[in-house]
């Protein structure tokens, strides 16, 4: 967040950085009070404005949102990070060709913004633009050419236009200027493993285990590599350090993927569960940014999340969706449930564990007799005979028949095991299972 427009305070004392700071931390209410008193002392305040109209926001007040952005952009015309901000609210609301004005203003007053690059250049990429995407992004680079973030981003949009060797060279480039860059790792291994070159990248993740020795996110990537062994899951410091660093992000990266999964979910429960009643409670496990809440929390009366990284809470709380958010691992959360749930739902969280065992055994206390599970999985490839599988990527694929099958063996009743694709990476659609599950009653 940009602070250069004033380091103001309030008459409570409250200052610009206090206010932005709980912002950052989640604490959306404690943050609302520190802009509205800043804002009370001196209306004008474009920093102020600004932020509270990006908390607004993030509340789902879109409208009002976009009211203090304009008021603060009056005020100071040239500021590139609030109308940027406002490109991201326009095309939140389906303003779409507001938005990419807005993006391209930015862009105009300030060449290489970096959040504005990637917002337009993910926004011409959903829509079939590709080519325009990389354009934009190589001129960025022009201007940032050390930018290891930029990088990568131009690296996998062309790894998904299908040009395997400049992705990977962009990479290389990446990792010469921040050698700690994870991002720039798991990039090359979801390519090498795509690509059938796991061998290639061997050596790679080795060097980056050597330097990182404690790094969690370089073990388990080193371990799916290498394909010697199949834990039985991801680790919690994995999944925790891995999706905290992506928190901010995540959202973004996901809408360049044509990422369906929380669709197919509400669509599961609505076609299962019906919509003439709202749920009495449901929680979303594995809860990340909040994606399945926003489209959930009108089919119940409370809807609760859990995820083990903090900054996806953090990111899930901006959303307003959930009555509560816990920090936790899933089964231990699962297992000291008092209340049973009427429903619970699970994106594509489940892909990090290969035994699904513990899981199921956990949730079916944590829920209502009569009630729903719903969760997606990604498919294991045809080719290969297992039960699951630990991919390149370091995400685990699971067999149909082996799901329905422990399902019945733990105490399920299969309603439907829809076979869909929950995103596409380099054109083509990743395999998918959108399983739901009823506690007999």
């Amino acid at each position: 967040m940009n602070t250069e427009h004033g380091s103001t305070t309030g008459g409570s004392g409250t200052s610009i950085q206090e206010a932005i700071r709980r912002h950052r931390g989640g604490d959306l209410d404690g943050a609302e009070r520190c802009y509205r008193a800043l804002l009370e002392t001196n209306p004008d305040d474009p920093d102020a404005l600004h932020f509270f109209g990006v908390l607004l926001h993030g509340r789902g007040e879109h409208q009002a949102a976009l009211e203090a952005i304009d008021r603060s952009l009056s005020l100071v015309p040239d500021y590139t990070d609030a109308r940027n901000n406002r490109g991201n609210i326009l095309k939140k609301t389906g303003r779409t060709e507001e938005a990419e004005r807005d993006y391209r203003d930015v862009l105009e007053q300030s060449p290489g913004h970096p959040s504005a690059t990637r917002n337009l250049a993910r926004m011409l990429q959903a829509n079939g633009q590709a080519r325009d995407a990389l354009d934009l992004y190589r001129e960025t680079l022009e201007h940032r050419p050390n930018d290891p973030g930029m990088l990568v981003d131009t690296a996998w949009l062309l790894w998904n236009m299908q040009q395997e060797e400049p992705a990977l060279d962009l990479l290389q480039r990446a990792l010469a200027v921040r050698p700690d860059f994870d991002d720039a790792y798991l990039r090359m291994a979801a390519i090498l493993g795509a690509a059938g070159r796991r061998e290639a990248a061997v050596p790679i993740f080795r060097e980056w285990l050597e330097r990182e020795p404690d790094n969690p996110v370089a073990r388990h990537m080193l371990t799916a590599i290498e394909g010697n062994d199949t834990p039985e899951r991801a680790t919690e410091e994995f999944v925790s350090s891995f999706f905290d660093e992506y928190a901010e992000s995540f959202n973004e990266n996901l809408e360049a993927l044509d990422y369906r999964g929380p669709s197919l979910i509400r669509d599961a429960l609505l076609r299962h569960r019906g919509s003439e009643r709202p749920l009495a409670s449901l929680c979303d496990l594995g809860c990340g940014t909040g994606l399945c809440g926003e489209l959930l929390h009108e089919h119940t009366t409370r809807l609760d999340g859990v995820d083990l990284s903090h900054g996806m809470l953090v990111e899930a709380a901006r959303t307003g969706a959930y009555q509560q958010l816990y920090q936790a691992d899933l089964v231990r959360f699962l297992e000291q449930v008092t209340v049973p749930y009427e429903a619970l739902v699970s994106g594509d969280t489940l892909i990090y564990l290969g035994d699904l065992r513990p899981t199921l055994e956990a949730a079916l206390g944590a829920v209502v007799d009569g009630g729903l599970f719903i969760f997606s999985l990604e498919r294991i490839p045809d080719t290969l005979d297992a039960p699951y599988h630990l991919d390149a990527g370091g995400r685990y694929s699971h067999s149909r028949n082996h799901v329905e099958a422990l399902l019945a063996d733990v105490g399920w009743s299969v309603v439907e095991i829809a076979e869909d694709a929950l995103r596409v990476e380099v054109g083509k659609p990743v395999a998918g299972l959108v399983v739901t599950a009823c506690k007999a009653s």
